[in-house]
């Protein structure tokens, strides 16, 4: 049963149903089929004729009311919706059902098959309840126990977007994000990505804490160490005279003198800064530290008994 269905797309599905009347099927048709180009008029013999002459506003309105129809047996069949038009035919008619003038309704042997052309659309809503339709439904599919009825529609085909949707669900969902994505970086900014930081100064303890914090996690706190050994012997060559021109055992001995500390491990604080444990480098940059301290406190304490 063929209702809202266009005939003249897709060849191949069109041949398919011609195939299959004619090996043997039962085809029904109503008012609604599109057939531009009468292919299916020239495939079945059956064709749709309408008035010559305008008609009236009073016969149009009655022209739909519904219509008692006869078959060639006598029977009769109310019939509802069917307009100003009829069919006609050249081919011999297997059933037919007719008013008082023309054919409303017509059954063509086609192969094997039949092709039955309704002039309205009885079988769609609830049009179905109107009139005698349902025993028009029986009669024009030739309905028997056990049949099976395909009842085919495009009247409520899903559009494009949807069909893309059911079939390419997955594809459509990942173009819409890269789509969202290039408008978002494309798009105007109405401000910084980040809000700007407090141009405020910090405190000589902030950058000296800084500073060391960071030589302390790169490079192994070795540039750290540079810097304490640096500092002690600085303060030592301004406390002991000829520093400068001592061997590394004999600094570390003069050092110890000045400041009290183990010659050992003043000697292993200053002239082996290899790899470190982070405990290790704490305790080996504490000792330099308190080592240049104590010298220059020693300094300041030989000024002022001096003067």
């Amino acid at each position: 049963m063929l209702s809202w269905w266009h005939w003249s797309v897709g060849r191949t599905r069109r041949a398919a149903l011609q195939q299959w009347v004619e090996s043997g099927g039962r085809l029904v048709v109503d008012n609604l089929l599109v057939d531009p180009a009468d292919e299916f008029v020239q495939w079945s013999g059956i064709d749709h004729t309408y008035p010559q002459e305008e008609q009236s506003k009073d016969n149009v309105e009655r022209a739909w009311e519904c219509r008692q129809l006869q078959d060639d047996g006598g029977d009769a069949l109310a019939v509802c919706d069917i307009g100003l038009s009829w069919l006609e035919t050249k081919r011999d008619v297997e059933w037919v059902l007719r008013d008082k003038m023309h054919i409303q309704a017509a059954r063509v042997r086609v192969g094997r098959g039949s092709v039955t052309v309704i002039n309205s659309s009885p079988f769609r809503n609830r049009s179905l309840f109107d009139g005698d339709h349902g025993r028009l439904f029986v009669a024009a599919t030739q309905f028997h126990r056990g049949d099976e009825v395909h009842f085919m529609s495009e009247d409520d085909y899903p559009g494009l977007l949807t069909l893309m949707w059911r079939r390419g669900a997955p594809a459509v969902a990942i173009g819409l994000v890269i789509v969202g994505f290039l408008l978002w970086r494309g798009a105007k900014r109405f401000g910084p990505l980040a809000p700007a930081l407090i141009a405020a100064r910090r405190s000589l303890a902030d950058q000296i804490r800084g500073s060391g914090r960071f030589a302390l996690h790169y490079g192994d706190g070795r540039s750290l160490h540079a810097a304490c050994v640096r500092a002690l012997e600085e303060a030592a060559r301004r406390r002991i005279s000829g520093y400068a021109s001592l061997e590394p055992d004999e600094r570390a001995a003069a050092l110890a003198r000045v400041t009290g500390f183990d010659r050992v491990s003043l000697s292993a604080a200053i002239y082996h800064p290899g790899r470190r444990t982070s405990g290790e480098l704490h305790r080996t940059i504490a000792l330099l530290e308190a080592a240049r301290r104590e010298t220059l406190k020693r300094r300041r304490n030989s000024h002022d008994g001096s003067r």
